[in-house]
């Protein structure tokens, strides 16, 4: 298993508030029964310096020989985290084979750079639909930070079921 740090904890920090994502590595690399597998903190930078996301994904790669190969990601049968929502030749800009995954970006998740927002939206505006917003995301969803250790988990959940579609010839 590899790890990075592609973000300083400065960086999180301004972008994200402080969080259990200020420590812990933004990419894992790793091999699971066979299939290359990849845990990754999406940030998108804008313009203006805000940073979206703080969140994890869970990606895998599909051999060209599995029945999941070139399916899209409502077409296959497996359970993940929020459901599969990738599937697509390459990530990152890299063409790196057919992978699949899942994000940790939710409404019940906590999204790092939206948690942020809401509270630095609340304290500095008092801002009636962000407020309403906040209190209704918290009574209803209880939003959990979903971490490095429960992404790796649910990679390697994704990559025992499709060693198993592999075992028992589904598609």
């Amino acid at each position: 298993m590899e790890s990075k740090h592609l973000y300083t904890s400065d960086q999180k920090i301004q972008w994200f508030g402080y969080g259990e994502w200020v420590e812990e590595p933004d990419e894992v690399n790793f091999e699971h029964l066979g299939f290359k597998c990849l845990v990754w903190r999406v940030v998108a930078l804008e313009y203006s310096g805000y940073a979206f996301g703080g969140h994890l994904c869970g990606y895998m790669q599909i051999p060209i020989d599995h029945p999941w190969y070139g399916k899209t990601y409502d077409d296959i049968d497996c359970e993940c985290h929020g459901r599969l929502t990738y599937s697509d030749f390459g990530l990152r800009g890299e063409r790196d084979g057919y992978c699949i995954g899942f994000d940790c970006g939710h409404i019940g998740d906590v999204t790092p750079s939206i948690d942020k927002l809401m509270g630095d939206r609340v304290t500095q505006e008092s801002n009636e639909y962000v407020q309403n917003y906040a209190a209704h995301r918290l009574k209803y969803f209880h939003p959990t930070y979903k971490n490095i250790p429960y992404a790796i988990g649910e990679t390697k959940s994704l990559a025992e079921q499709a060693f198993k579609a592999v075992l028992n010839g589904m598609d």
